[in-house]
């Protein structure tokens, strides 16, 4: 009788793991759709603190233009303690040591804490690797959440 109690509390350590990591990652995970690629950054930022995603590679699109096809974003900040104020860019590298900027996502220092969505083609620049950087900028908060997702579309 007694291993019957202990179930409920198993279960509930084996399934709790597996919703925190579905709603919430310190790294870019990739989906690979029928026809695109959704990338998402989730990361909890504290004050001016600077973070870097993995690297991805986008290799699926090298033949297409993101001038022709550019790739959708949608991004979110948020802080219960004042107005969260990031600015988020995507870097590119060709050797996987020095990488750089291809494109700032939003404005800088960005402080909108609603839903905000545009385009971006990364200056059309191709690259083997590209990843996801949130800098802290003077004034945020330490209890900063920031996510970006990327879409990437092409019809084959």
């Amino acid at each position: 009788m007694k291993n019957f109690k202990l179930i409920p509390l198993i279960l509930i350590l084996l399934i709790a793991p597996i919703f925190a990591a579905s709603s919430w990652t310190t790294n870019a995970v990739q989906d690979r759709l029928t026809n695109g690629t959704l990338i998402r950054f989730s990361a909890a930022l504290d004050s001016v603190d600077t973070l870097y995603s993995n690297g991805f590679s986008l290799a699926k699109y090298d033949k297409d233009s993101f001038t022709t096809y550019p790739i959708a974003y949608g991004k979110i900040l948020s802080s219960a303690s004042g107005k969260p104020r990031v600015t988020t860019k995507v870097q590119g590298t060709y050797d996987n040591t020095n990488w750089f900027d291809v494109a700032t996502i939003g404005i800088t220092a960005d402080s909108l804490e609603t839903y905000g969505k545009g385009t971006t083609d990364f200056g059309n620049v191709k690259c083997l690797k590209y990843r996801i950087v949130y800098y802290g900028t003077t004034g945020n908060r330490s209890d900063t959440t920031v996510q970006l997702i990327l879409y990437l579309y092409r019809e084959d």
